[in-house]
């Protein structure tokens, strides 16, 4: 099972679609839109790990050194109900003076008939709350938490942290989690409350919550120090509680009391994943599509031995074996078959040593087997899906450009001759948190990034060079093993911005630019309004070499990008003897779940239509042979080719 976007197609497309939306971390982001001026707007959600009734909500800012300062809600005090909900309101204009992104956090409270555990979120981008009627939905859960717990330590080095550092950590969050943090924790099946279930038989919650119930910031600040270590990633590693900037073993002893008590160490923890080996299963009765149990401990180390046991909850299917063992991968697997079109709902279990039980289910649409004769609609559907996966954490070229790009500070800087915004830079980099710097005669700044979590974990060097002409300033960046994530960055690129009034265009130009192998050749620009931090309009003229089954590989993209219409223009991929033509036409992405939501897109004359996806319907029509259009989960692709190790 390969990670979403390192298929080389994939990953492709998947810098097709990202790379202008994070251009506009290089803007001024934090600069919030006009308000109508003392208009009531709304901010509900729910507070769920078991539910948590009687809590107080609080919101709060960042101030300029980091500190949090209470937004004080117009209802005061506001407290969560019987599920968890709760209802905030804000003044539109008071919220309109905050720059950066919100925490809301619960005080006090019960769960389960005991003390509550503190749940918190983050809200990135609080603008639609700044307007006349505003209205967002924010969900606190065990997952979220987790979020709003990194950005706090962000926060503990003295800087406010700025919405775009706000998404990455969600969108980290929610790749190591295998969650979408914008969903409900009331809704049964989303990650969220998966997330939840898993914490309530792990940690006996339900039977000893008097006793246990403390457990869960135990695990909440486990998770975070795990995802604060070098990696970033939940693996064998976390940042030591005790000794800042340090890396230690993850571990539950001698650091988490409550979670020691209960469990020894995160290698007796125990999470369930269950997805399809393809989300479709065909009509014969005979072809079986394979289901995969994946069970890991806290580490997101794969448990072998352990018994899965499968169960058909809804729809016609039947299973090959109803109870299967674990391998060396965590791995267990059975087959399904089907003679009935239509969805079908699997359920796997596994029985922990401490007596619960812990679920995970999926789903397949049974069609025709003729539909599923045709290797091109299952090229496409890969295609479409794994561009779609909550890839958002994986780091593409264009994002680790930005990265460096907005770390450094080089979007700000202006003067008449390059000596002029050498100068200019250098001063800026007096105070640069994330590594040293050094100038090399006559213009060029020398930047070694040193990993810090506040400037996105970057290291290595880059080397910048101004010049500067008419209304612009381009800079020729050098990246020497520039690493940001997985991703590792080598050559040399030009980065040219030009401010127009309250337009600022980035431009990206890259000629045989290494990055992870792939060779990025071409440019990606990009308009932002200054006021606002929005896109306006955007180019991607691109083209990627790479090495596929031991060929040479290309994929050339030519898109436009309209804030008001979306993206349209071609992609045209060639592996081998396969070429796959794309044609994107009027595709938005809703930037709360990440999706397209309107507009269609064309891979070799397989029709794949969002005009009724929306963040709350995941669905995609796709047009098969045989049926025709075929409504198929986004989050049943997702589950299915997003990295298995959460």
């Amino acid at each position: 099972m390969q990670r979403c976007l390192r298929h080389p197609v994939l990953r492709f497309l998947g810098v097709m679609l990202l790379c202008l939306f994070t251009a506009s971390c290089s803007s001024s982001s934090d600069t919030p839109g006009p308000t109508a001026g003392g208009d009531t707007s709304t901010l509900s959600g729910a507070a769920v790990k078991g539910p948590i009734v009687d809590a107080v909500v609080q919101a709060f800012y960042f101030n300029d050194v980091g500190q949090l300062v209470e937004i004080v809600a117009q209802n005061a005090p506001v407290k969560t109900g019987a599920n968890g909900v709760y209802q905030f309101l804000v003044d539109a204009a008071e919220l309109a003076k905050i720059n950066g992104p919100i925490i809301l956090q619960t005080a006090g409270g019960t769960m389960y008939g005991a003390a509550a555990p503190v749940l918190s979120a983050v809200i990135a981008d609080p603008s639609s709350l700044m307007h006349k009627g505003g209205n967002l939905a924010s969900y606190m859960s065990a997952a979220s938490s987790v979020a709003a717990e990194l950005l706090k330590k962000l926060a503990d080095t003295g800087v406010r942290p700025t919405r775009e550092q706000a998404k990455a950590i969600i969108a980290q969050v929610e790749q190591e989690l295998g969650v979408d943090l914008s969903e409900n924790p009331l809704v049964p099946g989303t990650g969220v409350a998966l997330v939840n279930d898993m914490l309530d038989q792990n940690l006996d919650l339900v039977k000893s919550a008097l006793a246990n119930n403390p457990a869960v910031n135990d695990y909440i600040d486990y998770l975070t120090a795990n995802l604060s270590s070098a990696s970033g990633k939940l693996d064998e590693f976390m940042a030591d509680p005790f000794h800042a900037g340090m890396d230690i073993a993850a571990a539950f002893a001698g650091h988490y009391t409550e979670l020691a008590r209960i469990m020894g160490n995160p290698d007796a923890f125990r999470k369930l994943k269950l997805f399809p080996s393809s989300p479709f299963v065909s009509d014969d009765n005979a072809t079986a599509t394979t289901l995969n149990a994946l069970v890991v401990n806290g580490q997101a180390k794969p448990v072998a031995g352990a018994t899965i046991s499968f169960l058909v909850t809804g729809g016609a299917a039947t299973l090959t074996a109803t109870q299967a063992v674990t391998n060396a991968q965590g791995l267990a697997r059975v087959g399904i078959k089907s003679g009935t079109q239509g969805t079908v709902t699997i359920q796997a279990t596994f029985v922990m040593q401490n007596g619960n039980t812990i679920c995970s289910t999926t789903r397949v649409t049974v069609v025709p087997a003729a539909a599923l004769q045709t290797q091109t609609y299952k090229d496409a559907a890969n295609l479409l899906m794994m561009s779609l996966a909550n890839c958002q954490g994986d780091m593409t070229a264009a994002d680790v450009m930005t990265a460096v790009c907005t770390a450094v500070g080089i979007t700000d800087m202006t003067g008449n001759n390059a000596a002029q915004v050498r100068a200019a830079l250098m001063n800026h980099l007096n105070q640069f948190p994330c590594g040293t710097f050094s100038l090399d005669p006559p213009n060029t700044v020398v930047v070694n990034f040193n990993g810090a979590q506040q400037c996105g974990g970057i290291t290595g060097a880059v080397r910048v060079t101004p010049s500067v002409n008419a209304g612009s300033v381009s800079w020729t960046v050098t990246y020497q093993n520039l690493q940001k994530g997985d991703f590792v960055v080598n050559g040399t690129a030009t980065t040219t911005f030009t401010k127009n009034g309250n337009l600022l265009t980035a431009t990206h130009a890259s000629t045989n630019l290494s990055a992870n192998g792939y060779q990025l050749n071409g440019t990606s620009s990009v308009t932002i309004n200054l006021l606002t931090g929005l896109v306006a309009t955007g180019t991607v003229n691109t083209a990627l070499v790479f090495t596929y089954e031991n060929a040479q590989a290309t994929a050339n993209a030519n898109l436009l990008y309209d804030a008001n219409l979306g993206f349209s223009g071609t992609v045209t991929i060639v592996m081998g003897e396969q070429t796959y033509n794309c044609v994107v036409t009027n595709v938005k992405i809703d930037p709360t779940c990440g999706i397209p939501t309107s507009g269609t897109m064309t891979i070799n004359g397989i029709a794949l239509d969002f005009s009724q996806t929306t963040c709350e319907n995941q669905t995609v029509l796709i047009t098969l042979p045989v049926v025709g259009q075929v409504p198929i989960s986004i989050e049943t692709a997702v589950a299915y080719f997003t990295d298995m190790e959460d």
